[in-house]
């Protein structure tokens, strides 16, 4: 089965692909190598390679699932174009916008809640603020030292 994968020029597991080659560009080569060695797959053909293909399940091989995927890859490819030909500080001024934008919403949120409770109840809201002002007054009996 994996020869005729192999055959037909089936792309082994992209995935798989990248590990190897992320591995391998920061010195972990040994690890990667002993990776591959536990996989217990021998040859030249390995099955582990194509397990994504392999373990598809059937109801996804169908036309529309192919045309949704190219779709969706198509998509991705065009994000990539475009985040390819920002600089960072474009990203960085991108999200930055998106987080002022965040964070106004956020504000206007907060400030129109205490305005709906305070409307609700204008003459409650009054008592409780004498009450509230009396608690952090100083009590008239008590001391106040100084100490050098």
């Amino acid at each position: 089965m994996v020869e005729e994968l192999r055959r037909r020029n089936y792309d082994p597991d992209p995935v798989r692909v990248w590990k190897k080659q992320q591995a391998k560009q920061s010195g972990v080569e040994e690890e990667a190598e002993q990776e591959d060695d536990d996989d217990g797959n021998t040859g030249p053909a390995k099955i582990g390679d194509y397990d994504y293909l392999l373990d598809m399940p059937m109801r996804s091989l169908t036309y529309e699932k192919k045309e949704e995927l190219l779709r969706k890859r198509d998509a991705k490819m065009e994000e990539y174009t475009i985040l390819c030909g920002k600089t960072p500080s474009d990203l960085w001024r991108e999200d930055l916008n998106c987080f002022l934008v965040q964070l106004q919403e956020t504000e206007d949120a907060e400030s129109e809640e205490p305005k709906k409770i305070t409307s609700k109840l204008p003459m409650a809201n009054k008592g409780k603020k004498k009450m509230l002002a009396a608690e952090v007054m100083p009590s008239p009996k008590g001391m106040f030292t100084f100490m050098f």
